[in-house]
């Protein structure tokens, strides 16, 4: 028979009362805060009563959540640490103002980072726990101690969202089948698209200069292997170690080669013909691959993660191995032929429209927390025992 805490919990998977989301980033963070807020918007006024969200009071994700109407409850940390996490947590979980959790039925973790207070609130109020990974669970950015950490937090959630088939995979891999792991694509609003000047490719635009995996480095070597009449922007803050490097490709290439810095996305895709995405390491679900869709915009794309599951081969943009002679060589090709460029702009928009607008998402994450549409007795996910 299973435990009691187990039986408690599975007689709440089918109660709906209030779905507790924690986030633990203290900025706007990346990709996956983004697609948070990308998802409470694209949640309809309607089902927003039944979501509250769990995030440091300074975030700017808190803000965003009041101005929808979507409850906050402070998370008293300045730092993404579990030296913090955990403590706020407890703290809110067992002291004094426990009882404004009243009427939480779910708990779901957003990162892997807030696995941690997830938890701990939802083993303290005796509700269904889980979460959305958005990184390798083997990725380089965490420690040895927290990948352990990560796995056995994994096994006891009962339900894991992965933003991608191949993070899914690599869940399997890493975790064990253990893990009841399902896929929920991200998606994101749409917007008013400009349609390329004199619809050719001539201008184009790599954003990631501030991580070392989004391989600037291959991009930087196409450049030479290009024709002289493409301009290149390279968008972001430059990591300190690419500094030599920017200033050698100024000097070799010259005015063809711009560094105008951070950038809204919606204004560089108005800048940019063509998105080189050249991710030498595993990137989960690119989310600039999306919002190149969006704005109709073909993409040359490394394979290293999720892209295949957005770019659709010679339709939409191809996907070439992270090497600046096969990236050269699709990016010359395009530029060479204005007919396959307009035609692969305009298959890019409708692509976004059908597979990846953020109504999409929301209605995945209504129906897995059993507010909205068919799965009105709770998550798809049985209860872990």
């Amino acid at each position: 028979m299973p435990p009691a805490d187990s039986r408690e919990r599975q007689a709440n998977f089918s109660r709906v009362d209030m779905i507790l989301i924690v986030q633990v980033s203290c900025d706007r963070g990346y990709g996956a805060e983004r697609m948070l807020e990308c998802l409470l918007g694209g949640i309809p006024p309607g089902s927003r009563g039944q979501l509250a969200l769990l995030t440091p009071p300074e975030a700017p994700l808190a803000a965003a959540a009041a101005e929808l109407g979507i409850r906050v409850f402070p998370l008293p940390i300045t730092r993404m640490s579990i030296l913090q996490t955990v403590p706020a947590a407890l703290g809110l979980a067992y002291g004094r103002g426990a009882n404004r959790l009243t009427g939480v039925s779910r708990v779901h973790a957003w990162t892997l980072r807030a696995f941690d207070p997830a938890l701990i609130i939802a083993r303290r109020l005796h509700v269904p726990c889980m979460a959305t990974l958005h990184d390798h669970p083997q990725a380089g950015f965490l420690s040895p101690a927290r990948r352990l950490l990560a796995r056995r937090q994994a096994r006891s959630l009962d339900g894991l969202v992965c933003v991608s088939d191949a993070l899914r995979q690599a869940v399997t891999d890493c975790w064990g089948r253990r893990v009841q792991a399902r896929t929920i694509h991200n998606g994101i609003p749409d917007i008013e698209v400009l349609p390329p000047p004199g619809g050719q490719c001539r201008r184009i635009g790599f954003i990631g200069m501030h991580a070392f995996r989004k391989g600037f480095d291959v991009v930087a070597d196409a450049v030479s292997l290009c024709p002289d009449n493409l301009e290149w922007r390279f968008y972001g803050e430059p990591h300190p170690a690419y500094a030599s490097r920017v200033a050698a490709l100024r000097q070799t290439a010259g005015p063809r080669v711009q560094f105008p810095g951070w950038c809204r996305t919606d204004t560089i895709f108005e800048e940019v013909d063509l998105l080189v995405h050249a991710a030498t390491e595993f990137d989960p679900y690119p989310t600039v691959l999306l919002e190149a869709a969006r704005s109709g915009r073909p993409v040359v794309a490394s394979p290293a993660g999720g892209a295949v599951e957005i770019v659709s081969e010679g339709q939409t943009g191809y996907v070439v191995a992270p090497e600046s002679r096969a990236i050269a060589e699709r990016v010359s090709a395009l530029a060479a032929d204005p007919g396959c460029y307009h035609a692969l702009s305009l298959r890019a928009r409708d692509h976004y429209r059908q597979h990846f607008m953020v109504d999409a998402m929301a209605e995945s994450y209504l129906k897995l927390w059993g507010i909205h549409g068919d799965d009105t007795a709770g998550p798809k996910f049985p209860p872990s025992n």
